[in-house]
């Protein structure tokens, strides 16, 4: 626990330290969940890695997971250009810094702990940071339930074999399960709402949702799963691309990249990670 302290504010997130701030009256109760973020390969003024002795490994090989997710994401970033018939290479004016003070890229380790009996089952263990939302009033335990999607440009998740991840089908407005294979090493990519401004929607972002199982026996085992969020150069200004099939018809303004996650960010955090009590 002393560790954890010291890694408040420097990367480590306790239970109820996130959440959609959006009105005190949509604060009721917190999120099940702690997670480890980290925002550089190396200590710096937002990311503190626990040290060695404590957590043997953990910084190593988080270190080495990020190298690696990155250049996945460069590839796929640049797949997706090539795909919409332009220069895979213009990725370079949109994603060159990452894990610099010039790019939010960042990866995340979270934790869900085994969920309480009073707990009910569907509840949404994890609501992502964006600003979108839809409430769902739940009657008895009037829980908010969070349905978001990520922000940036694509985020790489790796889950255990607990699953627990949902996504909205958009044609039939229905939730679809992602279960990971143990035998299949997949790794699920989650388009953000910078990619989907950048092409004109035809990529929408994934609306998702992490939920309560409804079995007995998984609830009560922890889930372990590590996202990493590939965002665009802070000075990059992101708009539809030139000569997309529904160019005609642009229905996104240009946004600056930093801006538009400054403004989730500040939406999203709140003061309780300064003040939270672990005695």
């Amino acid at each position: 626990m002393e560790d954890k302290r010291k890694l408040m504010g420097k990367g480590y997130v306790p239970p109820d330290g996130e959440h959609l701030d959006i009105t005190t009256l949509m604060r009721t109760g917190s999120e099940l969940k702690e997670s480890f973020n980290m925002d550089s390969l190396d200590d710096g003024p937002r990311t503190r890695f626990p040290t060695e002795e404590s957590v043997p490994g953990f910084k190593t090989y988080l270190v080495e997971l990020a190298k690696v997710s990155e250049k996945l994401s460069r590839m796929i970033l640049q797949g997706i250009l090539l795909a919409f018939g332009q220069d895979p290479d213009a990725i370079c004016g949109l994603y060159s810094k990452p894990f610099t003070d010039d790019n939010y890229t960042a990866m995340r380790t979270l934790f869900y702990p085994p969920v309480k009996e009073d707990v009910p089952a569907g509840s949404v263990r994890l609501g992502q940071h964006t600003g979108k939302l839809m409430l769902i009033v739940v009657i008895v335990t009037i829980m908010i339930m969070l349905t978001l999607t990520d922000y940036g440009a694509i985020t790489l998740l790796y889950q255990d074999p607990m699953g627990g991840l949902e996504v909205l089908d958009n044609q039939t407005n229905s939730w679809i399960t992602v279960i990971p294979e143990q035998s299949s090493n997949a790794i699920l990519v989650n388009v953000g709402d910078l990619l989907e401004v950048l092409t004109n929607g035809i990529l929408p972002a994934a609306w998702h949702r992490v939920t309560i199982p409804e079995t007995e026996s998984v609830r009560q085992i922890c889930r372990q799963s590590i996202a990493f969020f590939a965002n665009f150069d802070h000075d990059a200004n992101i708009s539809p691309l030139k000569n997309l099939r529904n160019d005609q018809q642009k229905i996104y303004m240009p946004v600056n990249a930093k801006a538009y996650l400054d403004q989730k960010m500040e939406d999203c955090y709140t003061e309780v990670i300064k003040s939270h009590d672990f005695n």
